[in-house]
């Protein structure tokens, strides 16, 4: 029999879908598992959202959509961008996509070549290293940053001296994410001013990942380092729906690029993989965009809520040592005290609590876990009174 593609071979099994399929066993033999593992919003999509895609069909936006987006959402989007993100952008600058994912693996796959590094910083969305692989076999260099910026001790300038030491000549991106999954840590204008001297001074891409740009707890502002002087047209931003407006399995997202960029990544990957975005559903985003802020802000105060209790219980619980995020909506979790990978979340498991395994994100991060707060307050409370009762209260 032929053989498979050693390179899709190699990718790494993924530890999240793995844990996942344990607790479902487990609830399978009748045990009870909290999940607490999974990265999507447990809100609906709003309705009206639904009703526009659902009169798009009827309407008769079936067919072959634009290849780089429907006019009516890239000229919303670029609106958006332009005054919600300070990024002046056309809507020939804009590209539809299914979803931030394939946004980001149609990026690499434009402006990587064999022998380019993206430098991530850590600990990182766990799906970015092997959609940099993935480009023509690229390669991904790690940096440890979010988790040394929760700790307080780690100022801008020492922050730039790292950076600099950890770009090379191959370097042709940074990738940088905030809010930051799974930390939490949301950037200043210290640290990304500090991420766009230098990709000004190396003359390389920054990749700006802001799928939570809209998930932000105590009066925390974002801000996207496109906005910087001399960022503009060096700074690759991807948005999705999919956090925002819980649209997670509608995937549809977008990248806001220059135009030669732009053009490129439409007349290659985004042809040659999805030949456009369904026309449909592209609607129910100008509908999003258009009257659903207000779902935005009750959903934010409800993981702001979670956010607090899941915080204050856990600090008093042995061996547990929380990162209090200042968006997104999940909570990284120092517990080395109880091992490491997929033995200290079988731990877990074991209290009835499936949470992702730190190394998912990293592998200098096998002695954490990440929380996430997509969650009622009742199965929060809940969980924590579980770990409580397994490892002990301090």
């Amino acid at each position: 029999m032929p053989s498979i593609s050693q390179k899709i071979l190699s990718i790494p099994k993924d530890e999240l879908s793995m844990v996942r399929q344990q607790g479902l066993d487990m609830e399978a033999k009748g045990r009870r598992i909290i999940h607490m593992e999974r990265g999507e919003p447990n809100f609906p999509t709003p309705r009206g959202i639904i009703d526009a895609i659902y009169r798009a069909g009827l309407d008769g936006r079936t067919h072959y959509p634009d290849m780089q987006g429907e006019p009516a959402l890239r000229e919303a989007l670029a609106e958006k961008i332009t005054k919600k993100n300070g990024i002046p952008t056309s809507p020939d600058e804009v590209v539809v996509t299914l979803g931030g994912m394939h946004g980001l693996y149609c990026l690499f796959q434009t402006i990587l070549e064999p022998g380019d590094e993206v430098l991530i910083l850590a600990p990182y969305w766990l799906s970015t290293s092997k959609l940099v692989y993935l480009s023509d076999n690229g390669q991904a260099r790690f940096m440890e940053f979010y988790t040394r910026v929760a700790g307080g001790g780690y100022p801008a300038e020492a922050f730039q001296a790292d950076l600099a030491g950890a770009v090379t000549p191959r370097t042709k991106a940074i990738y940088v994410n905030t809010p930051n999954n799974p930390t939490g840590i949301c950037l200043g204008q210290d640290y990304l001013q500090v991420i766009a001297d230098i990709a000004i001074q190396r003359d390389i891409f920054v990749v700006s990942d802001e799928a939570y740009e809209d998930i932000l707890f105590d009066g925390a502002e974002h801000i996207s380092i496109g906005s910087m002087d001399g960022m503009l047209d060096r700074t690759l931003s991807v948005f999705t729906f999919s956090k925002s407006y819980a649209m997670t399995g509608l995937r549809l997202g977008y990248v806001r690029a220059s135009a030669d960029v732009a053009r490129a990544m439409v007349y290659g990957p985004v042809i040659y993989t999805s030949n456009g975005i369904p026309t449909a559903i592209q609607y129910g985003g100008v509908q999003a965009l258009k009257a659903h802020n207000n779902d935005i802000a009750a959903m934010r105060r409800a993981y702001e809520e979670r956010r607090d209790i899941l915080y204050k219980g856990l600090l008093q619980v042995k061996g547990l040592n929380p990162i209090r995020p200042g968006g997104a909506f999940y909570m990284f979790v120092e517990a080395g005290k109880w091992g490491k990978g997929l033995d200290l979340v079988g731990q877990f498991m074991d209290a009835g609590v499936a949470i992702a395994p730190g190394s998912a994100f990293g592998a200098a991060f096998e002695r954490w876990v990440r929380f996430s707060l997509a969650n009622s307050n009742d199965e929060v409370t809940e969980a924590v009174d579980l770990l409580t009762a397994y490892f002990g209260r301090i």
